[in-house]
């Protein structure tokens, strides 16, 4: 999970740089800034906050396919039947 989230925040924060041109004014709003200190402290927030989102979802997702992959070994873990009359013994 946390390899995961640095991973994702790399690829997220990657192109968040100032000659960007989508990481300006009309893109960003007030709170996150590439020139101010705040700023750049509230994009990093936001970015690790969606790259633990997105790490989860992954997670999850895994945890989705081992359990279809595992479903059909339920079918192997049957309790065997017992005979009806086999654990009586006859008094005579």
């Amino acid at each position: 999970m946390a390899e995961n989230t640095q991973i994702l925040h790399s690829r997220l924060v990657e192109h968040l740089r100032p000659d960007n041109p989508l990481a300006r004014a009309p893109y960003l709003m007030p709170p996150f800034n590439l020139t101010t200190p705040s700023g750049v402290t509230a994009l990093n927030a936001e970015a690790t906050r969606q790259a633990a989102m997105i790490a989860y979802i992954d997670n999850f997702e895994l945890m989705m396919i081992i359990i279809i992959v595992a479903l059909p070994l339920l079918l192997l873990l049957r309790r065997s039947r017992s005979i009806p009359g086999a654990g009586a013994v006859a008094h005579d």
